[in-house]
């Protein structure tokens, strides 16, 4: 026996009202549940609607999960994006912090520049011998205060670091 399919009817708010294709179609359609009827059992008619049922469900149940996920693509989609403006916005920060460093380096490094000056005067004054009449205890006493200098510059220089005193840090360097 041949077998004859169903097509759906067409609802016709989906096109405005019923149009030439529209009449076609129910033709159509009626014709093949006509011809279904003549050609199967009442059983057969019904395990086709029970088919055709169960096609519809599985197509609702496509067309769910399609739709939830472009909806969860959608939401990931935001929040990769407020992540980027987050990003974005510490690394304006970071940029600027870095140029306002660095425009503020070279009054850093004259400031620095001269505290080593006065503090290598300061070492020049202190070994630089008053009078002709330098002893050897004298002289010996200026050769141990440089070594002592240089000695403990290192220790100094990082204990200032760790304590975050740059400046000091600077100076002793």
């Amino acid at each position: 026996a041949p077998v004859a399919t169903m097509v759906a009817p067409a609802d016709p708010a989906d096109s405005g009202g019923l149009g030439s294709g529209d009449a076609k179609r129910r033709a159509e359609n009626e014709r093949s549940a006509d011809a279904l009827f003549e050609s199967r059992s009442l059983d057969e008619i019904r395990e086709v609607r029970a088919r055709a049922a169960r096609d519809a469900e599985a197509k609702d149940e496509e067309l769910r999960q399609r739709v939830g996920s472009s909806y969860r693509d959608a939401i990931a989609t935001a929040d990769c994006v407020l992540e980027m403006e987050t990003t974005a916005a510490r690394a304006t920060t970071t940029l600027d912090e870095a140029v306002r460093v660095l425009t503020a380096l070279p009054d850093a490094v004259k400031t620095i520049e001269r505290g080593a000056a006065e503090a290598v005067e300061k070492q020049i004054d202190l070994v630089k011998p008053s009078s002709s009449s330098l002893t050897d205890d004298d002289a010996l006493y200026a050769a141990g205060t440089r070594v002592k200098f240089l000695v403990d510059t290192p220790e100094k220089i990082w204990g200032s670091l760790e304590a975050r005193d740059r400046v000091s840090a600077e100076r002793r360097f």
